[in-house]
């Protein structure tokens, strides 16, 4: 069922109507009184429009109702695009004048057309926000949930021959259970969290441990207590001694019941499971934990919840993460619903288990299709079952996905409207984190908070998801970053669910019915598929398109991209195999993400720059681009310029310094003008990845070599380079030099960076910042083609890092002491890795303490030292590569 959110949304409309420079320029052209109007109507929307929400699922009339109010809305925000105070304000910088483009009558009255629309919601949203109505509202909605929670009270009983899969598992936990050490609070009791997605068996997995001969023998009491949506300390504890005394409690003070619970359970070891947790308020916890910590050693608390923040807040022990079951296992569960002890339906069964298949191992899942084919025995029956999703095969079920529903009902309004929007992806699709989180602010669904940038809240509101398993298969970098995901099968349904007609996949030239009221879509491009289907062009309100190519040859995007859906706020065309980009670009006036990556575009057009909204270009690994548009620093609202992998490139627009929102700048280039200087890059708030090249040409603009990198501390990688092809071999002298050593200098980093690349340096030395206590986060160093350096740099008492190359050192005659720097801890604790490739003139390696020195390190090469003699001791080496190397090194 399609569920409307529009909290996030409205705020985003009431935010530009409450424009200051929008009052001025209303009150300027005599309309102030109509933006009055619309900025009251809105306020009282977003009075009652949460209540709304809540009310939808079991009012389809209301649910319609928001569907229309969000489709105002959009076409509000969408207008607000075109009608954008701050590009007038951008452009006047550009000498344009501020009259010139104030906003013409013929904007205002087409914004006024849709007055009488949002007039007539207004008096509808008066209605319902009327106090009786309200009062009437919110009491519906507390008796619907205490309902719904009446439904899914769960108790300790299970049977366990019907459990399957989950042996390991129970033992893992028992053994956790019955354990007498522990961390516990004051000693007293334990707290093991069972954590895992809705449906996985997080409650049956608790039932096998608490009903094991081996507890009851161990407890002297066990407890069970259903906790639910809402975390009522005192309701809790009430059914705590309940369950202990079993007789009804009448305790109603907080002090009484505290005082009788530590009373029941004082010196007594007990188990007690709190089943479906919620909370992530800690005072909350607080107020139980303080009752629970006089019961006696060794008592025990399973938690079981399906968010991992709650897991790491009431844990004492690491989460225990249940995973999902095999296919065999689903098998064995479907079987068990679908058919009757002894029936034998072998033409079923190579059916069934495909259908098992679409369980992804979610035992829930299972038994509820198990369920759906208990009275069904036709072939044709099953085929369309298989054939079919989930949520669409047994529509009307109770139970398939009312565990994964309810994760989802837990969620605030902003990460309901993030999730909706992951179901534009097809099934099985890796999602780049980053990518997700540009499209997430394109789309207007991350709103600022406090001093926080949009990136750094979408990274938070991807971590909640993903804390709360709605993201799976999880990839990470080598510091440990997530850097792609995927969504489980049946967590994609649940996605296209709650989303409806607003998003849609076209897969094989399937067409979807409604397309009116869609606004996300993919079309996946195939051997049956190479464009967008004509029936996608019915949604003139898209804002979502991407174009998803296993092999693109597309030559241009189809013409009617930009003619039809001018409403476009996200166009990915990567990998589509596209050589050209029309001049009809600027069409998309709304436009704030343009993914061309991995394509065969030379060049860009230049009306890419009347794109005034756009926030991301995303060029990374377009391998033929010669050149950007020479007036790209107009899109003054650019936030990442994408540009890994464009080796062709030579040079960067003019004044790129003056995008002062520009987040990511992956490669620099310094030019011989000042417009081109390291100078720009001193007010940018860069982060990630900058590779600064051509710094030979830093001595044609004096004074322009300060890029401020000590004052970014969001950069995690930096690679400083002299030469076109980082060789070494371009023309030196002992002016440009020295330039060079003033240089490397003055680009000390922040000392948050993670990896260092120096190539083609000219200088003689290297600068004192390259030291531990400038870098204690480094744990990647590069030292290339350095070929006047006689002396390696101090990195032994940098803490972290991990591995060290260096290659093309000719100077370097004896490797001393000082490579081990000076500090109390042994060098290189952490090394693991070290190369020294082209080191002809390299005698000598004078070590420190064999004990002390590289104690972590396991590999080691060394390439090209022909003079070499000696190597120190390393206590830990497991592979050794020598090359072209002394024979007394090689015997």
């Amino acid at each position: 069922m399609a569920e409307i959110i529009l909290c996030p949304l409205l705020e985003v409309v009431l935010n530009k109507v409450a424009s200051r420079l929008l009052k001025e320029v209303a009150l300027t052209y005599g309309f102030e009184d109509e933006i009055d109007k619309l900025r009251h109507s809105l306020s009282i929307i977003q009075a009652v429009v949460e209540d709304a929400e809540e009310r939808q699922v079991n009012e389809k009339a209301l649910r319609i109702w928001l569907a229309d109010l969000k489709e105002v809305a959009y076409d509000i925000d969408g207008l607000f695009d075109v009608f954008d105070l701050d590009v007038v304000m951008s452009r006047s910088h550009y000498g344009f004048g501020m009259k010139k483009f104030l906003p013409s009558l013929k904007p205002v009255a087409a914004y006024l057309e849709l007055l009488p629309k949002l007039k007539e919601i207004r008096k509808r949203l008066e209605f319902l926000a009327a106090e009786k109505v309200r009062f009437s509202l919110k009491q519906q909605v507390v008796e619907t949930r205490c309902d719904a929670e009446e439904k899914r009270q769960t108790g300790s009983f299970v049977i366990e021959s019907e459990v399957v899969g989950r042996d390991q598992d129970k033992e893992a936990i028992l053994e956790l259970v019955l354990s007498n050490g522990g961390s516990g609070f004051n000693g007293r009791f334990s707290v093991i969290p069972i954590v895992g997605l809705g449906g996985l068996g997080e409650t049956t997995l608790a039932q096998l441990a608490y009903n094991d001969e081996r507890v009851t023998e161990y407890f002297e009491l066990r407890i069970w207590v259903c906790v639910n949506e809402e975390f009522n300390v005192r309701r809790i504890m009430k059914m705590i001694i309940e369950s202990v005394t079993v007789s009804r409690s009448d305790f109603l003070g907080m002090d009484v019941l505290q005082s009788q619970l530590r009373s029941l359970l004082r010196g007594r070891r007990y188990l007690l499971v709190l089943d479906d947790v919620w909370n992530e308020d800690p005072d909350e916890w607080d107020k139980l934990r303080i009752s629970l910590s006089d019961g006696g050693e060794g008592s025990k608390v399973i938690v079981t919840t399906c968010s991992t923040k709650v897991a790491l807040l009431v844990g004492t022990a690491s989460p225990f993460y249940i995973k999902t079951l095999s296919d065999d296992d689903c098998w064995l569960l479907f079987k068990q619903r679908a058919f009757a002890p002894g029936e034998d339906y072998p033409k079923l069964e190579a059916i069934g288990r495909e259908i098992v298949r679409k369980c992804g191992g979610i035992p829930m899942a299972a038994k509820a299709l198990g369920s759906l084919m208990r009275f069904k025995r036709e072939e044709e029956e099953w085929l369309y079952v298989q054939e079919s999703d989930i949520q669409n095969a047994c529509e009307g079920e109770d139970g398939v996905l009312r565990a994964l529903r309810l994760s989802y009902s837990h969620l605030p309004s902003h990460l309901k409207c993030c999730f909706a929007y992951c179901s534009v992806f097809p099934k099985n699709y890796v999602i780049k984190k980053e990518n997700l989180i540009h499209l997430w602010i394109a789309e207007g669904l991350i709103q600022s908070k406090e001093r926080k940038s949009l990136e750094d809240i979408g990274n938070e509101y991807f971590t909640d998801l993903m804390w709360m398993f709605f993201f799976q298969d999880v990839n990470k970098d080598c510091d440990g970053s997530v850097t792609e995901c995927k969504m489980h099968n049946l967590i994609h349904d649940l996605a296209q669910s709650v989303a409806g007609d607003e998003s849609v996949v076209l897969v094989h030239g399937n067409v979807s019915k409604h397309l009116a009221r869609t606004h996300h879509s993919s079309v996946v491009c195939d051997s049956e598929l190479q464009t967008i289907p004509e029936s996608l062009y019915e949604a003139k309100k898209l804002r979502t398109l991407n174009l998803l190519f296993s092999k693109g040859n597309l030559g241009e995007a189809p013409p009617k991209v930009f003619s039809s859906f001018r409403c476009l706020r996200a166009l990915n065309l990567c990998g589509s195999g596209i050589k050209k980009l029309s001049d009809s670009i600027a069409s998309l006036v709304s436009l704030r993400y343009l993914n061309i990556s991995n394509t065969l575009i030379e060049t860009l057009p230049e009306t890419v720059c009347e794109l005034s909204h756009l926030q991301v270009l995303d060029l990374s690994y377009c391998c033929d681009l010669t050149e950007l548009p020479r007036l790209l620093t107009k899109i003054f609202k650019l936030r990442h310029l994408i540009i890994n992998g464009c080796d062709r490139l030579s040079h960067l627009p003019d004044n790129i310094g003056r995008l002062l929102q520009l987040q990511t700048l992956p490669i620099f280039i310094v030019g011989t003008q000042a417009s081109q200087s390291l100078k720009q890059l001193y007010r940018l708030p860069i982060g990630g990845e900058l590779k600064i090249q051509r710094l030979e040409n830093a001595v044609f603009v004096p004074g322009a070599i300060d890029a401020n990198l000590r004052d970014k501390p969001k950069l995690r990688s930096v690679g400083l380079s002299w030469g076109s092809n980082h060789d070494g071999s371009m023309m030196r002298n002992d002016e440009n030099d020295r330039v060079a050593e003033e240089l490397l200098m003055s680009l000390r980093p922040h000392q948050n960076l993670k990896s260092l690349s120096i190539e083609g340096y000219p200088g003689g030395y290297f600068p004192r910042w390259i030291r531990g206590s400038n870098l204690p986060n480094l744990t990647n160093i590069k030292l290339i083609n350095c070929r006047r350096c006689e002396q390696l740099p101090a990195l032994g008492q940098i803490p972290f890092v991990k591995v060290i190359y260096m290659r093309g050192m000719p100077a370097v005659k004896n490797i001393g002491s000082g490579f081990c720097g000076r500090g109390s801890g042994r060098p290189f604790q952490s090394l693991q890795e070290l190369t020294f490739i082209e080191f002809p003139n390299l005698e000598f390696w004078q070590g420190t303490n064999a004990k002390e020195e590289f104690p972590s390190l396991f590999k080691l090469t060394v390439n090209g030292c022909p003079r070499l003699k000696n190597l120190p001791f390393f206590s830990s080496l497991q592979h050794l590569e020598l090359r072209n190397c002394n024979e007394m090194i090689l015997s």
